[in-house]
């Protein structure tokens, strides 16, 4: 073989080494959510729901909010003989005027235009990384209720300062003279955090 076709089968080779080595080295970035699937709750097929992944960074104590265009919550959490406490702050901002504040066994009992309602968030595993709690919130008009059960797992994501609230099961039951209603859907809401400190409600940016 000549000089010259040597040295070029050669860089050939270490050319294609060198890919193949690049090649080997990329990888897909790390996942930071999770799919999850339900069955047919409606006409239009399956629904899905992306709900970021745990975390161990950050701390639990301090002032989380949650927004949308309905409702806002505030989540004030603190430490009791070592393990996380909470209380709830709900605003509707719908028709119906509703809001509440929990103690910090996450329980309100108030009224909706002179009927009685009942909310609980009442923890029933607490960590450092993660909160099962159990949900449950009653509202008795004359002839007609609402009626909201569900199993949340609380946990951090990010950077620590996201507190992803995520429905494992949720159920609301709307009972009334035409007829009752049941909705069951996956959910998972998002806080983020205000403040280390328990913030006031009228500090918050709602």
């Amino acid at each position: 073989m000549r000089p010259i076709a040597f040295i070029a089968v050669c860089l050939i080779l270490v050319s294609s080494a060198a890919f193949g080595q690049g090649k080997k080295k990329d990888s897909k970035p790390p996942t930071t959510s999770t799919s999850y699937e339900v069955g047919a709750i409606n006409s239009r097929g399956r629904m899905a729901i992306s709900v970021p992944n745990p975390t161990d960074r950050g701390e639990w104590n301090g002032t989380w909010i949650y927004v949308n265009r309905d409702y806002n919550f505030a989540l004030w959490l603190s430490e009791e003989d070592g393990k996380p406490i909470g209380k709830i702050r709900f605003r509707g901002n719908g028709n119906l005027v509703e809001s509440f504040e929990t103690d910090w066994q996450g329980v309100a009992d108030y009224n909706v235009q002179g009927f009685p309602a009942r909310f609980e968030l009442r923890f029933e595993e607490a960590g450092p990384d993660a909160i099962k709690a159990v949900w449950d919130w009653d509202l008795d008009f004359q002839g007609s209720s609402r009626r909201e059960t569900g199993d949340v797992e609380m946990f951090r994501a990010g950077d620590g300062r996201q507190l992803v609230m995520h429905f494992k099961e949720f159920k609301r039951v709307i009972e009334s003279s035409s007829g009752d209603r049941v909705h069951q859907y996956p959910q998972a809401w998002t806080f983020r955090k205000l403040s280390r400190r328990l913030a006031l409600w009228e500090e918050l940016p709602f």
